[in-house]
């Protein structure tokens, strides 16, 4: 723990803060999950003229890399092993990222299935979500479009259909043995310009934000990106009364969905 702030203080005097959030943290060690980080990679690209390197890049970093303290070698092996660590849900398999085609059906809405990024001719997958974990209980998990654009993903007003949606949000109890769920029945419901303010009211009567971004985009369609959005997956633990889901995981988001008309 006294090396922290020694670290932290030697990254701020050499300026790396890829994501310029400051260094506040370096007095508060135990903000700081030492049992988990990730890589972050930073490029610039050279100028030309100057021969400097001063257009940056938007940072990448890794996957989540886990390591048990007092110990110098990375933690091979599944999240269960850590008996210390927080649980967290990873995607397994991405939505398909290419462009979605969308026909007329169903009372003449625009529709097309969502479907796995491995899907061939032959094969169809799905999206799929798990939750590394010890935990074994009950698990909601809430589904919705969110725009492209981040960190802070608004809610978009393309709705989600399918068996466990309403309002175009999906909820779904995760299989509490394997902890994991493949989305094998979504499809896309694409509204148009002039219904983009009562699918964002749906999503607002549900309280479906999920990075508490507010609805002040709904009366501004044209600052939504209809082209292109995102699966945003709100996962949830069941606390100490049956029913009752009070410990909210991070939000994760999918890779960009992007679609056209046929």
């Amino acid at each position: 723990m006294e090396q922290v702030g020694e670290s932290l203080l030697e990254r701020y005097n050499k300026s790396v803060d890829p994501f310029a959030t400051g260094f506040l943290h370096a007095n508060n060690p135990g903000l700081i999950d030492l049992n988990a980080c990730r890589l972050c990679f930073q490029m610039f690209l050279q100028d030309e003229t100057t021969r400097r390197f001063t257009e940056p890049l938007k940072p990448v970093v890794s996957e989540v890399i886990y390591v048990k303290q007092g110990m110098p070698e990375l933690v091979d092996g599944p999240l269960s092993d850590l008996s210390d660590s927080e649980p967290f849900v990873e995607i397994t398999e991405q939505p398909h990222p290419r462009t979605l085609r969308l026909r007329y059906e169903d009372e003449g809405r625009l529709i097309a299935p969502i479907l796995g990024v491995n899907t061939t001719a032959n094969n169809k997958t799905f999206p799929t979500i798990r939750l590394k974990t010890r935990y074994r209980g009950r698990v909601k998990v809430i589904v919705s479009c969110v725009t492209a654009d981040g960190p802070a993903h608004k809610p978009h007003p393309y709705s989600l259909l399918g068996e466990d949606c309403k309002h175009g949000v999906c909820m779904i109890e995760m299989n509490s043995e394997t902890m994991s769920y493949s989305f094998n029945n979504l499809r896309l419901h694409c509204v148009k310009v002039d219904e983009v303010a009562e699918a964002l009211r749906h999503r607002e009567e549900l309280l479906v934000d999920p990075f508490r971004t507010g609805f002040g985009h709904t009366n501004q369609p044209g600052s939504i990106g209809m082209d292109a959005f995102r699966l945003c997956f709100e996962v949830y633990l069941e606390g100490k009364k049956r029913g009752h889901y009070k410990k909210p995981l991070s939000n994760v988001v999918s890779d960009v969905i992007s679609y056209k008309n046929r």
